[in-house]
């Protein structure tokens, strides 16, 4: 499920990404600067991150929800991103997945501790 990590972070910039592009590079800092906090992603490398992010890229461009092109991420069309991530949600809960919601509230709180969100 660590596509839903990406997805996450994904979100928390969402409202950023529908005005300007990311960069993969800038995507994949985000994600380490929480695994050195030991929040997530503990033992998540680059390889793994570029395989996940390639296949969660997929998913939301042949649903017409994010454009990636030159290495950079668009979200195009927000709500439907906002969707996807719900029901990823409620995929995680509806499974009892251990890494789900306490995973996420570790993102939460790390963000608002930086002043983030």
């Amino acid at each position: 499920m660590s596509e839903f990590y990406i997805s996450y972070i994904l979100q928390k910039y969402a409202e950023t990404i529908t005005t300007k592009e990311i960069s993969i590079e800038e995507l994949y800092e985000t994600l380490t600067e929480i695994k050195k906090e030991k929040i997530v992603f503990i033992g998540y490398n680059r390889k793994e991150f570029l395989n996940d992010l390639n296949f969660l890229i997929n998913i939301l461009s042949e649903s017409g929800i994010l454009r990636s092109q030159n290495n950079k991420i668009f979200i195009q069309n927000l709500e439907r991103f906002k969707e996807y991530n719900e029901s990823l949600l409620r995929m995680i809960k509806s499974h009892e997945y251990l890494i789900g919601l306490e995973a996420v509230k570790r993102v939460d709180e790390y963000f608002e501790e930086l002043g983030i969100f």
